[in-house]
């Protein structure tokens, strides 16, 4: 099937732009409506000239002209939209024309992107802008940019490996089922946006394969109602897990027995802020790393909850601990990709206590309570019975 062209593609991204400029509800003075169309009268011919000339225009020029023909084309649609009467056929079509040349010139970009990354021609630049904040962010950015950082994401080393022209990805550029191909580094990204699937290196990763450089954790946090909190009183406890493995694993389907390093439950003292929780975990699997194990190198911690994801390193603790490794990633995972590290803290929350042991507990507990609730009650009756003296009055006592 024929490919669409990268420049056909951003051509379309700009129509749904303009479309969605129709459904933006803002109230603007109509005379500075009409001061801006006429700027962009005055200012589109230029603009359409550089990057339509034939005469060359260094690559800086080139970028401003493009982004001066966003801007332009931008805003003609607002204003269409807030005062259609402003409106012309002429100018419009010429607008059209200027924003081709500008998906004609930002294509030529693309095109470099895709030669110097490994296996970029097939990049799925469709699949990017169908992403709402990329496609708004191509009203005032470049679309290489854009691409560029979508691909990278936060990640600043390669954690997967692909060849030029193969469907799959690797964990390791020395994959034993690629003997005799060059391997290049890319990121998850990439391979999610190629649509490519996982080697059996990856599937079916053999014990003696494990990167011992790496090392890959999933934490999980609760807070739940129980009977018998920490406090000895109902009410909230809140407990999280973690299980850390070595290697580069991208999800928790990575997880086997020959992997795992070490796995728990403990509780903690916060019963209202879940993020904290979160933060918590993350401490105790860094301090793990450093003082069980002395491992120095890379770090990467999947966690559900976002909130702590972005802000772990603003835990004092934390941060310190971090310096201890080549590098420590923490990233968000959505709660259905993060279930083993979730059974675990709901099936081990009590310290590995059976829940029927727990139930029995509970029941014993609260029944020598009841106990005391009487005995208390009996004291404090006979406490109320007052001593009276004996008044002998003609023989009797009274």
């Amino acid at each position: 099937m024929h490919r669409k062209k990268d420049e056909d593609i951003l051509y379309d991204c700009y129509l749904r732009l303009a479309h969605n400029c129709k459904l933006k509800k803002s109230k603007v003075n109509r005379s500075k409506d009409k001061e801006l169309m006429n700027s962009i009268r005055a200012n589109y011919s230029m603009t359409l000239y550089r990057l339509t000339s034939d005469i060359p225009v260094p690559n800086n020029e080139i970028k401003k002209a493009v982004l001066k023909a966003k801007n332009l084309y931008y805003q003609y649609y607002l204003v269409k939209n807030r005062n259609p009467e402003f409106t012309d056929p002429g100018l419009e079509k010429s607008l059209d024309q200027m924003i081709r040349a500008a998906c004609v010139h930002e294509a030529e970009m693309l095109g470099c992107i895709r030669a110097r990354e490994a296996g970029g021609e097939r990049i799925d630049i469709k699949s990017i802008f169908d992403h709402k904040n990329n496609l708004n962010m191509l009203a005032h950015e470049l679309a290489g940019k854009i691409v560029s950082g979508f691909l990278t994401g936060k990640e600043s080393v390669p954690v997967l490996y692909i060849t030029e022209t193969g469907k799959k990805y690797h964990r390791t550029e020395y994959c034993p089922y690629c003997r005799g191909k060059n391997l290049y580094g890319t990121t998850r990204a990439m391979a999610d946006n190629q649509k490519l699937t996982p080697c059996k290196c990856v599937t079916s990763f053999p014990a003696d394969m494990v990167d011992h450089n790496h090392v890959t954790a999933f934490v999980d946090e609760s807070i739940r109602k129980v009977m018998w909190n920490n406090k000895g009183t109902s009410g909230k406890t809140g407990s999280y897990s973690y299980i850390i493995c070595w290697g580069q694993l991208e999800s928790e389907e990575d997880i086997t027995e020959n992997n795992i390093i070490k796995q728990g439950v403990d509780y903690t003292g916060e019963q209202d802020h879940i993020e904290m929780i979160t933060e918590t975990a993350i401490g105790k699997v860094l301090l793990s790393l450093v003082y069980d194990l002395e491992f120095e190198g890379r770090v990467h911690i999947y966690t559900d909850n976002m909130t702590a994801a972005a802000h772990w390193q603003s835990d004092a603790l934390n941060s310190k601990l971090s310096k201890h490794f080549q590098s420590v990633i923490v990233s968000y995972v959505p709660r259905e990709k993060n279930k083993k590290a979730d059974k675990l803290c709901r099936t081990r929350v009590f310290l590995n206590m059976p829940g029927s042991c727990y139930d029995e507990l509970v029941m014993k507990v609260n029944n020598i309570r009841n106990l005391e609730n009487k005995i208390r009650q009996m004291e404090t009756q006979q406490n109320k019975v007052k001593w009276v003296p004996e008044v002998i009055l003609g023989g009797q006592v009274i």
